[in-house]
């Protein structure tokens, strides 16, 4: 019934902004779908590279183009991430939270325009974002049990599979939460750590001699190190002094003009992304660059710690926006010119537009205040006595290293997106809050 009522909740976005939300990363990622053969790299992500596929080929079945593809696909991932929401609500009712609590709950993932357009957009991020939680819950569960069942421990190991072949740092977020599960469990998680071990393996496998094999090519160290690379521009930019090894190093990855005019000091995309760069040598000598950075710290402290802020700045300060970014996903941008537009049905059947009307609603908290929230329900559950805390704090573990991951190498400062995991996660972390006591969800 919840799952139903978010749903529903959320049809006037999929008829007013028909087909689907088709923006930046996604409408790349749509062409790189749409060429023949084995995807050539792994920056879009192969599995939803072939996801997209599918869709288009599903459409074509009924005889529909590439706009009915991606009306398809809004619809089926929005039913996918309701069902994850209405997952978390009916956890919230499990945890003994007052009924208006869980209507609340349910309420705000259903009314808010923010998910209901983050449903419907062809960005990764969504369906990342729900799993983060969804494994999440799992270990909250398992915290709160002798064991975990055969069932319990597959669908562990297909989340943690999900999460490494849908977005390129999903490895990055498994890997510590199994050391946190293994350090807080021990003997206990043998279990859920030998498969979670095997899933790690297996994705290493796959994505380095497997993607080897077929020629897809692995994104370069540049797509990792935005916020070094964003450092040392600043640093050229201001013309601190380097020593000519220095500069052999730096020009040769990049021409001193190119370092100072494609600084943008809250988005890297124009250094690592530029043509100019020579991704060769920057992969073959990526150790000579982190010399060279780490030589350059102790003199340009403050640029250094200057440029950080600024390339994170919507991931920790509260309030923080970059314009209307976060409404970005509406609206679509046909990269290829194949015809694809956004029509409000709306419009079109009644004469009366909806867009402006729903657009009102998609605001939220910013990222930034996100981030406090969780870091507050972080030191409030480490302040609970040591018996008390376990399951509380391996709820958060994913977490919180997905917020990390983007602290150490985000490429932009603004892009709701991808922390989308927080704002889905904010009623189970207001009741951490609210409850002095260990939280146990049924084991249902």
């Amino acid at each position: 019934m919840i799952w139903g009522f978010i749903f529903l909740c959320w049809v006037p976005y999929l008829l007013a902004y028909w087909p689907a939300g088709l923006v930046g990363d996604g409408a790349h990622t749509l062409e790189e779908a749409l060429q023949p053969g084995i995807p050539g790299g792994n920056h879009w992500v192969v599995l939803y590279i072939l996801t997209l596929r599918f869709f288009v080929w599903l459409a074509g079945v009924f005889g529909g183009g590439l706009s009915v593809a991606l009306c398809l696909y809004a619809v089926a991932q929005s039913l996918a991430f309701s069902a994850a929401l209405a997952a978390v609500v009916r956890q919230i009712e499990g945890l003994g939270a007052p009924r208006p609590a869980v209507a609340a709950c349910a309420i705000l993932y259903g009314c808010s325009g923010f998910f209901a357009s983050y449903g419907m957009v062809t960005w990764k991020d969504t369906l990342f974002s729900a799993a983060v939680v969804l494994l999440a819950l799992q270990l909250w569960r398992f915290a709160c049990r002798q064991h975990a069942t055969a069932g319990q421990t597959a669908l562990f190991v297909l989340t943690l599979l999900f999460l490494c072949f849908w977005r390129n740092n999903g490895l990055y977020i498994v890997v510590p939460t199994l050391l946190v599960l293994g350090a807080a469990f021990r003997r206990r998680a043998l279990g859920l750590l030998g498969a979670g071990l095997a899933a790690v393996v297996f994705t290493m496998a796959v994505q380095g001699p497997g993607y080897d094999a077929l020629g897809i090519e692995k994104d370069g160290i540049n797509e990792s190190a935005s916020i070094p690379l964003q450092q040392v521009a600043a640093v050229i930019q201001a013309d601190r002094p380097l020593s000519e090894e220095q500069q052999d190093v730096l020009f040769t990855i990049l021409p001193e003009k190119t370092w100072k005019e494609n600084y943008c000091p809250q988005l890297s995309d124009d250094l690592k992304g530029t043509p100019e760069l020579n991704r060769t040598y920057f992969n073959e000598h990526f150790g000579d660059f982190l010399r060279v950075w780490a030589q350059l710290l102790p003199a340009n402290l403050d640029i250094y710690v200057e440029a950080y802020l600024l390339q994170t700045n919507g991931f920790w300060m509260p309030g923080s926006w970059h314009g209307g970014y976060y409404e970005f996903f509406q609206g679509v941008q046909d990269l290829g010119s194949r015809g694809i537009a956004t029509v409000d049905w709306f419009q079109r059947l009644t004469g009366v537009g909806l867009q402006n009307i729903l657009a009102r609603f998609t605001r939220f908290v910013s990222a930034g205040t996100m981030a406090w929230v969780l870091l507050g329900a972080f030191f409030f559950c480490l302040a609970k006595p040591r018996g008390q805390r376990k399951g509380d704090l391996l709820f958060l573990t994913p977490l919180l290293f997905s917020w990390l991951t983007l602290m150490i190498s985000t490429p932009i400062a603004h892009s709701y997106r991808y922390v989308l995991m927080l704002p889905i996660a904010l009623p189970l972390l207001c009741l951490l809050f609210v409850y002095d006591r260990p939280l146990c969800p049924k084991t249902t």
